[in-house]
């Protein structure tokens, strides 16, 4: 029997331990439907529209776009070259998500 659940896909444990709650709500949602766009279907990167992150996450266009800008700027999403469909999005998981985060928060 398998240990993981059927029609799931997993998040890694750095973003739950030290990521989510530093994030916005709604860059949370984002991070969860890009996960689920790439990894949920077995893919490195995925073409994602705004108008597709809109629909699924009911949020704004501008919301989307700023939530996409934090979740690269702090180094959890790539964003690549545009494709027809959209821009394209991977994840980029390592185990320094919570350095980045200190890092951010540090004063200068």
């Amino acid at each position: 029997m398998s240990r993981f659940v059927p029609n799931s896909f997993q998040i890694t444990n750095a973003f739950v331990d030290d990521a989510m709650n530093k994030l916005s709500d709604a860059s949370v949602k984002i991070y969860l439907l890009i996960v689920r766009k790439t990894r949920g279907w077995g893919k490195e990167s995925d073409s994602l529209s705004l108008t597709q992150l809109e629909e699924l996450s009911r949020k704004s266009r501008p919301t989307v776009v700023k939530c996409l800008n934090e979740l690269v700027k702090v180094g959890l999403v790539q964003k690549h070259n545009q494709s027809k469909f959209g821009n394209i999005y991977s994840l980029i998981d390592n185990g320094f998500v919570a350095q980045r985060f200190e890092m951010q928060s540090a004063p200068n």
